[in-house]
């Protein structure tokens, strides 16, 4: 009989036990959502990213992964989806070098993605380091074609653009590219 009582309170202490538990998480379902505020990233929103490496067009290849931190809080609704700091990364997509008439290189960057404050990855739009050209080519081309004819054009294509070097700290402007679901962090 006390070998009985005892099973018994021990049955009724572990169904205590389990009831608390079931408790427990019913709860925190309950208040996690409001810890965690669900937030939507527009897309088009705008995130600061700092290159984290030298990317130079002479040594850059077709798959190179880039490496970029985001340069400042990126805030929605008063509410912190991508903290300053988080990590960010590119694959290099294009890359070309200078050509005549002062062409410089260029480095093209797709499937930027960076992570949110919940840990999510984000998929941001692609990077073009921008068809830019030495003044110096198509001003040599004209002031020859002009002066010199066609002896004159002809000097213009000598004039080859530079390489690009993209310095560790360079501030660039990215894109979240479609609306993307984050939860903001609990305050």
């Amino acid at each position: 009989m006390f070998t009985e009582l005892l099973q018994h309170r021990r049955l009724r202490s572990l169904r205590r036990g389990i009831a608390g538990g079931l408790a427990g998480i019913l709860l925190s379902a309950l208040v996690s959502p409001v810890l965690a505020a669900e937030i939507t990233l527009p897309a088009g929103t705008k995130v600061p990213l700092e290159f984290a490496q030298t990317v130079d067009s002479r040594t850059a290849k077709k798959g190179d992964v880039v490496k970029l931190t985001v340069a400042d809080d990126v805030v929605v609704n008063g509410e912190k989806a991508i903290a300053k700091g988080a990590p960010a990364t590119a694959t290099v997509s294009d890359v070309s070098h200078g050509k005549a008439f002062g062409k410089k290189a260029e480095v093209k960057l797709e499937n930027l993605r960076v992570t949110a404050a919940d840990g999510r990855l984000i998929q941001l739009g692609h990077y073009d380091s921008g068809k830019r050209v030495d003044p110096k080519g198509p001003g040599a081309a004209a002031g020859g074609l002009i002066l010199l004819g066609p002896i004159g054009l002809a000097a213009g294509a000598f004039i080859k653009g530079g390489h690009l070097v993209i310095k560790p700290g360079t501030h660039i402007d990215a894109e979240v590219l479609n609306d993307t679901p984050t939860n903001a962090p609990a305050h």
